[in-house]
């Protein structure tokens, strides 16, 4: 049977009290379904990226209240790519061999480019016929490449001139496991702290509440690894979704308060 509620609460401490309560119960009697594990929450104050750590989620068997199943991991640091490649797993390029350096393919590594100019005869007036232009009036004259300022060759484009180009994997052959330090992306990360103040309602009760949240991304627990969007839309009584944190012992445990939760899409 369904956690029943005996009184309504009549004061913010109360519900969170007893919303702390009913989730328990139903987490500890396993009374839910589970949903997946949160890769990133929206919310009015920003984006809450988890990177694989997230926690797991479910609903109650009854209606479409979330519960976190696990407990609260934090959050792990952002995540940004830039456009150096990653070295920890980069082999030899394979297009210029680790020489850094390619044909230019504007000129064909010729240097040089021939390009349309006025010829001299328009300019004195003729002879015309005889001019090497055939009375065309326009000769190709040889200038230097503008691509490779007529080296004959350009960086690399597809190791970008270093020689190397990273594979996302380690040890970087095929059938390895993921590179642990770029995450299969295959250029250097740049990591920077989430806030997670940067978030933060308010207090509800004497629990510390984020958001508002606006959307959970999940992706399933089940081997097909789809994407569900659960969408968050405000209550009866017009109260938006956030997430209250409460800290026990060594351990912190999340609980969504207020609004209404939807699954809106689900994808491969």
């Amino acid at each position: 049977m369904p956690p029943t509620i005996s009184n309504p609460p009549t004061t913010a401490q109360q519900y969170v009290q007893q919303a702390i309560a009913e989730q328990s119960q139903i987490i500890a009697q396993g009374q839910y379904q589970m949903l997946g594990q949160v890769m990133r929450i929206r919310t009015d104050r920003g984006v809450m990226e988890f990177y694989g750590s997230g926690p797991l989620i479910g609903r109650r068997h009854d209606r479409m209240d979330l519960v976190m199943v696990t407990e609260w991991p934090g959050l792990p640091d952002k995540r940004t790519a830039t456009a150096a490649p990653c070295v920890h797993c980069a082999v030899k390029c394979e297009q210029c061999e680790g020489k850094k350096a390619s044909t230019c393919e504007l000129c064909g590594g010729a240097g040089e480019r021939l390009q349309q100019t006025v010829c001299d005869c328009l300019k004195t007036g003729g002879p015309f016929e005889a001019c090497e232009c055939h009375g065309i009036g326009m000769i190709g004259k040889p200038h230097k490449c503008a691509a490779c300022n007529g080296t004959k060759t350009i960086a690399c484009p597809r190791c970008r001139g270093t020689g190397q180009e990273a594979t996302g994997l380690y040890p970087p052959k095929p059938g390895s496991p993921v590179c642990p330090k770029c995450q299969g992306q295959r250029v250097v990360v740049k990591l920077a702290p989430q806030q997670l103040v940067a978030f933060l309602q308010g207090k509800l009760g004497d629990m510390p509440v984020y958001g508002p949240i606006r959307s959970i991304v999940l992706v399933a627990m089940d081997g097909s690894r789809n994407i569900d969007i659960v969408e968050v839309e405000p209550d009866r009584q017009g109260n938006l979704m956030v997430l209250g944190l409460d800290k026990q012992a060594n351990v912190t445990r999340g609980y969504f308060l207020g609004g209404v939760a939807r699954i809106a899409t689900a994808r491969a």
